[in-house]
């Protein structure tokens, strides 16, 4: 989903990782995670439930996609 609300769970000192260029915090959940991207000019979430572990791989996939689409904040 983009445009979400920034996630109660991020502080600019969060650890984030990193795939394909694209930033992602991990907010672990019941049944999986919700990644946030952080630093672009929207929020994105998306929620990748535990039967598609390991949990990561599909935002590998959406990086593209996220990159082309949502442009960075500037700083």
């Amino acid at each position: 989903r983009c445009g979400v609300a920034r996630p109660e769970a991020y502080e600019p000192t969060s650890l984030v990782g990193t795939y394909d260029g694209v930033d992602w915090l991990a907010v672990e959940q019941d049944d999986g995670y919700l990644f946030y991207a952080p630093g672009r000019v929207t929020w994105i979430e998306v929620d990748v439930p535990s039967a598609y572990a390991p949990e990561p791989n599909p935002l590998i996939d959406l990086a593209p996609a996220v990159s082309a689409s949502v442009p960075l904040l500037e700083r």
